[in-house]
């Protein structure tokens, strides 16, 4: 902590540093806290890994085994519906599946394709096995998968009898040579399962190890953030309490605050206490609020006159131009449309005004569908340029946006003279107005004497 010469102990960067570390632990908890998660989450994602190479394998192995049986069954039997099994799991994809389904390591991938490739092998021994026992039946082909219809015998086959065929079929299923390629089958999906198990296994040690690490870090971290309450919770009671209440009670009292305790506390006095300066600006603030209109934002018509008395009567001759401006049929649009779109397209008429006059002009919205536009530093001669300047306003309000309905102005304009006054600029302005409206609306024009 810093003593100021002021008698103030700065305790915001303490602060600001106490703030820090519970930022800093806190994070470091959060953090513990999602490594946690991901451990919990090792954990399930082990044993579903787990359990969905076990039926993977599982799948291989029935599908395996329910080939072999229909097989078996149909070379003893000559029952064709055997066969249709035989040809129902093998069309089922079950094997496909589980080897598509893997989710395993390219070693114990390795051990599962190889289980899958000698299932193949002795696929192709049941077609061999099957072909030989239709062909002793000299049964019909019909039916059949092409790959079976289309499996060739050898022409030692094809010329034996059909006892011989059918003997063979059975030597086939039943022989050494099968019966090895099972035995390799469940071998390979036997070590894929021990294969899993033992990388699971290994997983599962290690996040235990990480999950008692994180444990104990959290813990940690639980124990520093208690300090760092209990340190900040004695630092505000003592250095912030009592001169706190002081403020409070002048602040009740409706009296100045007295520059005590901490630093901050003394610059919270000094601020308040200025508080006749901000009150002031508040003060500037609503009275600018209260010149403008609060629809469009221009000025509104007292603040108009009141600028424009000044002009005129300062300047007199060739102070400028006085525009009155009324948006034509605007009663129908809010009619037709409803206010909040007549609201809008006020606004819309304000932006085009405003866009298509120089900052030094001053626009108003006198009220309801009438503006006023005062021209600075022009005469008479600038009557014809102020007329084409409202025809492309006018223009420009025709052109759709933003879905609003198009509208047009009619507009009076008069040039101030020799000791005019507002009113007098105003009534001629008025009159020029009231001749384009009578004109069918949509113009302007200006009086020039």
């Amino acid at each position: 902590m810093q003593r100021f010469k002021n008698g103030g102990i700065h305790i915001g960067s303490l602060v600001l540093f106490i703030v820090g570390i519970v930022f800093i632990v806190g994070g470091f908890i959060l953090y513990t806290g999602s490594r946690l998660s991901s451990c919990y989450e090792d954990f399930m994602r082990a044993e579903a890994d787990y359990r969905e190479c076990e039926k993977n394998a599982r799948q291989m192995q029935d599908a395996s085994d329910a080939l072999t049986a229909s097989i078996r069954h149909y070379t003893v039997t000559d029952d064709r519906t055997y066969l249709d099994s035989y040809f129902e799991e093998a069309d089922s994809g079950r094997r496909e599946q589980a080897q598509e389904n893997l989710h395993a390591t390219g070693e114990e991938k390795a051990l599962f394709d190889r289980a899958k490739g000698e299932s193949d092998l002795l696929m192709d021994m049941e077609y061999h096995a099957a072909r030989m026992v239709l062909a002793a039946q000299d049964a019909d082909m019909g039916g059949l998968p092409g790959k079976l219809r289309d499996y060739s015998l050898t022409e030692a086959e094809i010329s034996m009898g059909s006892e011989e065929l059918s003997r063979q079929a059975l030597l086939l299923v039943f022989g050494q040579e099968y019966q090895s390629l099972k035995d390799r089958i469940d071998s390979d999906l036997a070590a894929f399962s021990d294969a899993v198990l033992n990388r699971e296994s290994r997983e599962v040690l290690e996040t235990a190890e990480r999950l008692e690490r994180l444990i104990w870090m959290q813990r940690a971290g639980i124990a520093v953030v208690i300090v760092v309450i209990i340190l900040l919770g004695v630092l505000t009671y003592r250095q912030i309490a009592v001169a706190l209440q002081k403020h409070v009670k002048a602040i009740t009292e409706n009296m100045l605050l007295e520059e005590d305790g901490v630093f901050e506390l003394r610059h919270l006095a000094r601020t308040y206490n200025a508080r006749d300066k901000s009150r002031a600006e508040e003060e500037q603030r609503l009275r600018e609020k209260a010149e403008h209109d609060a629809l469009t934002e221009l000025v509104n018509r007292g603040t108009f006159e009141m600028l424009l008395k000044n002009k005129i009567e300062t300047r007199g001759k060739d102070a400028g131009a006085f525009l009155l401006v009324d948006v034509d049929i605007f009663k129908e649009i809010n009619d037709s449309y409803g206010h909040a779109v007549g609201d809008a397209v006020l606004k819309r008429v304000a932006e085009v005004l405003v866009d298509n006059f120089k900052d030094r002009d001053i626009i108003a919205r006198f009220g309801g569908d009438e503006f006023a536009v005062w021209l600075t530093n022009l005469n008479r001669e600038y009557a014809g340029f102020i007329e084409q300047r409202i025809e492309d306003i006018n223009r420009q309000l025709l052109q759709a946006k933003d879905d609003l309905p198009a509208v047009t102005l009619s507009v009076g304009g008069a040039f101030s003279r020799e000791g005019d006054s507002f009113e007098a600029v105003y009534r001629r302005a008025d009159e020029m107005l009231y001749a384009v409206k009578k004109n069918g609306r949509r113009g302007c024009m200006v009086n020039v004497d």
